[in-house]
């Protein structure tokens, strides 16, 4: 009985295994931000880039907002829809490195880090300087 326990074993534990396993530069697709925004990542050269194509708060009937907290006073006046917020990342040993990332709420823009973590997430790493915060984007469907 415990040889057929470990039979057993040995067979669940690569299925297990695999389905956890992702491709962390598997990043294309549609993702919804903790602030409710709707990023398209898609790719771009040998890189990959993402725009904001909608949001809890963006009517898709209305006008854009704008991109009003820049701190180029003649960039306040863009639409917010369709600006591309992620853009110059090199693939790395296990995700998409030195990239930069532009914040809507404050006008700056940061460098950064995104990885896919499991089928339903990636986690996006935003850093000034020494201080990095990581924060999960979640798989949704085109706005």
């Amino acid at each position: 009985m415990k040889h057929a326990f470990a039979a057993l074993a040995l067979f669940a534990a690569p299925t297990i295994a695999s389905a956890q396993d992702v491709d962390p530069f598997d990043v294309a697709g549609f993702w919804l931000t903790p602030a409710g925004a709707t990023i398209e990542m898609y790719e771009c050269d040998a890189s990959v880039c993402g725009k904001l194509v909608g949001g809890e708060n963006i009517d898709p009937d209305g006008a854009s907002p704008l991109d009003e907290n820049n701190p180029d006073p003649a960039l306040r006046d863009r639409e917010i829809v369709g600006l591309v917020i992620a853009e110059g990342f090199e693939r790395g040993d296990d995700a998409w490195e030195n990239g930069s990332v532009y914040n809507l709420a404050t006008g700056r823009t940061v460098t950064a880090t995104i990885k896919r973590t499991d089928a339903d997430s990636l986690d996006m790493k935003a850093c000034v300087g020494p201080l990095c915060r990581t924060v999960t984007w979640t798989e949704t469907d085109a706005p």
